[in-house]
């Protein structure tokens, strides 16, 4: 067998797996190059801060949550540095805390996103349904060649305590 440094042999397995670690590389590409607004954010409480920037962050313990007069219009954009081709998203539409101190699981505790519109640079728009999942789920779409995405929920699964929608997970590929 042949002695592989790291680096050599690194670049045998991407010669190897090379399709699935470029597709890796470009999806991860374009979610190094983007940036993230949203329409309002509510303020921290409990330890807990609902930045924008959480959506982005891998930790599915942080979410972004929008002002409480906010929540019926809310929205949040992510922008690509150039037109990406994206053809699918990847979402937590929910808060992800399973065993959070004095109050246990706050998944179904706050609203999750059933159905959002996503809006594209190009003007168009599309409709998801979003399962009721604690877990990061992925939807698929027609491929689109975009500068941004805005997501905007338009319907709610039910909180069983706070009235509070929230996205832990955001992420688009190809």
């Amino acid at each position: 067998m042949r002695n592989f440094t790291s680096k050599n042999y690194l670049f045998y397995f991407i010669l190897q797996l090379g399709s699935i670690i470029l597709c890796n590389n470009t999806f991860g590409q374009i979610q190094k190059e983007v940036r993230v607004s949203a329409s309002s954010t509510m303020s921290p409480s409990s330890g807990i801060t609902y930045y924008t920037e959480n959506v982005l962050d891998d930790d599915l313990l942080t979410w972004w949550s929008p002002a409480a007069k906010d929540r019926n219009n809310c929205w949040l954009k992510i922008y690509f540095k150039n037109n990406v081709k994206i053809s699918f998203m990847q979402i937590h539409a929910g808060s992800h805390y399973p065993y959070f101190k004095n109050l246990g699981n706050l998944y179904p505790k706050n609203l999750r996103v059933k159905k959002a519109i996503l809006e594209f640079s190009d003007g168009s728009n599309l409709l998801v349904n979003l399962k009721d999942v604690d877990d990061i789920q992925r939807v698929y779409f027609p491929e689109k060649i975009t500068n941004f995405v805005k997501i905007k929920p338009v319907e709610y699964y039910p909180s069983l305590k706070w009235p509070d929608p929230c996205i832990s997970f955001l992420k688009f590929g190809n």
